[in-house]
């Protein structure tokens, strides 16, 4: 066989289910149709309106430094401590704590 007569592996058999199904029922949830288009519209602007409430919306915010940690970090830092050895004893990341002290 050459590159160009290589075979292609068959869909799997509840991938030819599914669309099977879709096509008896008539509805095609693919990217490809008319309605995946629409419906990343409506995600945009419900995400808008999200926000415009003050809401957040993505990825989690991240909680593990309060702000009174982030105080002791920041005289534990004053006192002269590493890094590693503040995010030890305040049991957080060392790269959370870099970021927070950063700011």
């Amino acid at each position: 066989m050459t590159d160009s007569e290589e075979e292609e592996e068959p869909e799997p058999l509840w991938r030819r289910a599914l669309l099977s199904r879709e096509r008896q029922q008539g509805t095609n949830r693919s990217a490809r149709s008319p309605g995946g288009a629409e419906h990343g519209a409506k995600v945009r602007q419900g995400q808008e309106r999200a926000r415009a409430r003050g809401v957040h919306v993505g990825r989690p915010r991240n909680t593990a430094l309060t702000s009174d940690l982030l105080e002791r970090a920041h005289a534990m830092r004053a006192a002269g401590m590493h890094v590693r050895d503040v995010a030890r004893a305040l049991k957080v990341p060392k790269s959370t704590l870099h970021r927070a002290l950063s700011k």
